[in-house]
């Protein structure tokens, strides 16, 4: 079988408060061999998804409602794969926390008018309106 030479993955890891027992199934074993299976060289490790939660111990942020207190995910998974040779870069999400937002409401970003506003967002368009600015 013909390998592939790198093979970086995002582990897409954005998990709300309604997902229950996060992580709890969680397997060095599998992670290690599922790594090994897809040739995998490096591996995105989260450490705050953009519902806000955070997936390692804190004290300035919100550890995962359901995930194990004891647990450490984020760690557990940086030291899982380098033990085995893989890179492990971490990802934080910045300034598009859901419950940040809820948090903190004076951080969203508004209209002069107090309406909500987004990044490359047009609320006023129309959904078949051609939007050329924002491609």
């Amino acid at each position: 079988m013909k390998t592939i030479p790198s093979r970086e993955v995002h582990l897409d890891f954005h998990t709300s408060e309604y997902i229950d027992k996060v992580a709890s199934l969680y397997s060095k074993e599998n992670f290690q061999e599922a790594l090994k299976i897809g040739h995998v060289n490096s591996i995105t490790v989260f450490g705050k998804c953009h519902h806000g939660y955070h997936y390692y111990p804190t004290e300035v942020g919100v550890f995962h409602p359901t995930m194990d207190k004891a647990l450490n995910l984020t760690q557990t998974m940086i030291d899982d794969a380098h033990e085995i040779g893989i890179r492990a870069p971490l990802y934080l999400t910045m300034g598009f926390s859901a419950l940040d937002a809820q948090m903190h409401p004076d951080w969203i970003e508004r209209e002069k008018d107090g309406s909500l506003t987004g990044y490359h967002m047009d609320q006023k368009a129309n959904e078949d309106e051609e939007r050329p600015y924002l491609s």
